[in-house]
């Protein structure tokens, strides 16, 4: 059996799933990646794929037995928060569920190396409304999600904690704020980035539409989030069932954000706001604690914000 450490990462396809992998083979990790998809999204040295559905318990329990994973690295979900009127309970039945079903199926087949098994949790899963301050928010904030894509990460989370409790699964739950960087392909973000290079491709009319843009945010580069999941994961002395927030504990206007795009477009553009996009009763400031993660592990976010736009700008270039 290989010295190297074993990794196993659900849902591989994903932007964060993409960055993970490339970021573990690079430290000389063996990587076990699934999906629902028959065959690999791709091919990397060291990467091994594995075609399984978490919502079939059968499926999941090939997936671990007979494993030898050092960690299980859970990214597999269903991330897009929709207005109420189009939510659907198949966030709840893809996230709950199948979170449900790797759980038990490690505490019923648990690799001998098991050290420790990462859940990726919403900062939508706190209390937040028009009325909140901007002070930080820590994990000990109140819980009240406002959305069924909430909720169904915070379910995520109660169950992570209550595996924990009950079977002593070294289980870490990492609450994760707004991702931005190369590969994002949903937020913001990338909204804006496709519409700036839509604009530079002449595919749409050089003005660029947005919601409420006078509120704040906290923002993160993905690569940062990689670097906090994976120090956090192999951090010494953690409870099971830990809570830690991953996110820059900035809130930025996302005016600021905006001329970011403006000021690195190749095509002059002019901002309009699309009424349809404005949320009512929308925070005016959220962002995030890191304290709880930097003690645990040191962990600082190290990319400029500057650098994880135009990043992304030239990613939607060499793929729209």
């Amino acid at each position: 059996m290989s010295d190297r450490l074993r990794v196993c990462i659900t849902g591989i396809n994903g932007f964060v799933g993409k960055h993970f992998v490339r970021h573990l083979i690079s430290d000389g990790v063996l990587i076990t990646g699934t999906g629902r998809k028959k065959n690999p999204p791709y091919s990397l040295p060291d990467l091994s794929y594995l075609s399984c559905n978490l919502l079939d318990y059968d499926e999941t329990v090939r997936l671990i037995r007979d494993s030898n994973y050092d960690y299980v690295i859970h990214l597999a979900a269903e991330n897009r928060v929709l207005p109420p009127g189009e939510q659907s309970l198949s966030t709840i039945k893809t996230n709950v569920f199948g979170t449900l079903n790797l759980l038990d199926a490690l505490r019923a087949h648990t690799p001998t190396r098991l050290k420790g098994i990462l859940i990726i949790g919403s900062a939508h899963e706190y209390a937040i409304s028009a009325e909140s301050g901007d002070q930080p928010l820590a994990e000990d904030h109140p819980v009240a999600p406002f959305n069924l894509y909430g909720w169904s990460k915070h379910l995520q989370t109660l169950i992570a904690q209550r595996y924990a409790q009950l079977y002593d699964l070294p289980t870490m739950i990492a609450r994760t704020f707004n991702l931005v960087g190369p590969g994002t392909d949903r937020g913001l973000s990338a909204e804006w980035a496709k519409q700036t290079v839509e604009i530079e491709k002449n595919v749409r009319p050089p003005v660029l539409r947005a919601g409420n843009i006078n509120v704040a945010r906290d923002f993160l580069d993905v690569r940062d989030a990689v670097r906090a999941y994976w120090q956090l994961l192999q951090a010494k002395n953690v409870p099971p069932g830990t809570l830690v927030n991953v996110c820059s504990g900035r809130a930025t206007q996302l005016e600021d954000i905006l001329s970011l795009f403006q000021k690195h477009s190749r095509t002059p553009f002019r901002i309009e706001t699309d009424p349809t996009k404005i949320r009512e009763k929308d925070p005016p400031s959220i962002r995030g604690s890191n304290q709880r993660l930097n003690q645990l592990t040191g962990w600082t976010p190290s990319i400029p914000l500057i650098r994880s736009v135009t990043d992304l700008l030239e990613e939607y270039r060499n793929t729209l």
